[in-house]
């Protein structure tokens, strides 16, 4: 009969302890290929389900793209129609939109101010298309785009705040024909200014001459 020692019985459970962690590396290993493997598999199955669904799938055309259809079966059938029109009718209405297109170009613009903000100088900023209650003087433009323009003085308005600063408002942008008075109650424009658009500002080149009634 055999007797087992501490040294024997200690070295049999120290190889039993290292086959049974061997085992259960092996065990862990195994588990976490079948998980990469599950999780491939499922994988592969959401991607074919994904390509059937695309493959049974037939998106309804817009009505939108519908009505575009129609709509160019209808002008397609209407070109031949279209196309017997008169060629003289085609150069009337060429030459009709030409002189309208030229009469728009030269429209004639008028914009409104109120005092320079200083010596003969008027603020763009300040300029409106309508007359306002502050209004004293507009811009007559031969168009839009013109950079130069015919300067007045506005005969229909209150001139109380201009002949009570008339350093402010009118010696900026006119010249006297006759002597100021304070008892002046209205003003006359002898002859109209001109002025020049330059940057942000309406520059007076020629004054507009008045005369105090």
């Amino acid at each position: 009969m055999v007797t087992l020692n501490t040294t024997n019985i200690t070295i049999i459970l120290s190889a039993s302890l290292v086959v049974a962690m061997v085992i259960i590396f092996f065990l862990m290993l195994k588990n976490k290929k079948l998980k990469l493997e599950i999780t491939d598999i499922k994988e592969k199955l959401r991607k074919i389900k994904k390509e059937l669904e695309l493959r049974n799938f037939r998106p309804r055309e817009p009505r939108s793209k519908q009505i575009l259809k129609e709509e160019s079966v209808l002008v397609k059938n209407e070109t031949p129609k279209i196309q017997e029109v008169a060629k003289d009718d085609v150069i009337s209405e060429t030459i009709e939109l030409n002189v309208s297109s030229k009469s728009i170009d030269n429209t004639r613009t008028v914009i409104y101010l109120p005092g320079p903000f200083e010596d003969s100088k008027f603020a763009v900023e300040e300029a409106k298309d309508i007359k306002k209650e502050n209004t004293l003087y507009k811009i007559t433009l031969e168009n839009k785009t013109a950079t130069i323009g015919v300067l007045e003085i506005l005969s229909d308005v209150d001139f109380s705040r201009a002949l009570s600063s008339s350093k402010q408002y009118l010696e900026t942008a006119c010249s006297y024909k006759n002597a100021f008075s304070i008892s002046s109650k209205k003003i006359k424009q002898v002859e109209p200014g001109k002025v020049e658009l330059r940057g942000t500002d309406w520059v007076v080149l020629n004054k507009i001459k008045i005369e105090f009634q």
